[in-house]
């Protein structure tokens, strides 16, 4: 697996179409304020050449394709931690390698070495909760550029649903009651949902 650590200037500079899924950190880390290494914003997780797709967790940078390290919470990880894959039919799974201190997801504790499903939006601790999230991230599937897209407000302005109250009414009550119940969805209320890739 290709593992690209977001740059603090831009995390999502480096997302492409071709990223399988990604670590967002949860909460900021004021670390970089203090002149003190932090773990990554954003992990950006790709296909290895082969095609497959997997990586290992932990603090050392030299066993893990994934280093998380801290220097205000050293050891909190064990050198290989946990172990993410992607399977051929698009399941994501997680496994705690005895890592120190566990892996919780969703604020479970996982059983080490039992692989565990993984789904969009799973909350991933490793180590142990602490108050900072220095070692919580949010797993998200598929590449960050789609989830960015939002409507403008040229498309919000020609939408239909938001025409202005004006306009002329039926006359007939029960088609003024479904043009009000109409009228009552907000077009800013809407949500965008990325495609998954196939």
């Amino acid at each position: 697996m290709s593992v690209v650590p977001a740059s603090a200037d831009s995390p999502f500079s480096q997302c492409t179409e071709s990223c399988i899924a990604h670590l967002m950190k949860l909460g900021e880390s004021r670390l970089h304020e203090e002149g003190q290494s932090a773990t990554p914003e954003i992990v950006h997780l790709k296909a290895a050449p082969d095609g497959t797709v997997r990586a290992i967790v932990g603090r050392s940078a030299e066993l893990c394709d994934i280093s998380l390290d801290s220097s205000r919470y050293r050891g909190m990880l064990s050198r290989r931690h946990a172990f993410m894959e992607m399977t051929d039919d698009g399941q994501w799974f997680i496994t705690d390698l005895k890592g120190q201190n566990g892996t919780i997801i969703n604020g479970l504790i996982m059983e080490p070495e039992t692989r565990h499903v993984l789904r969009d939006g799973d909350v991933i601790t490793f180590g142990r909760k602490i108050c900072s999230k220095e070692f919580e991230y949010k797993f998200r599937v598929g590449p960050l550029v789609l989830r960015r897209v939002v409507p403008s407000r040229v498309q919000r302005s020609q939408d239909p649903l938001a025409e202005s109250p004006e306009r002329e009414r039926p006359s007939s009550a029960g088609s003024s009651q479904a043009t009000s119940r109409k009228r009552t969805r907000s077009p800013r209320s809407r949500s965008i949902k990325a495609k998954k890739p196939k």
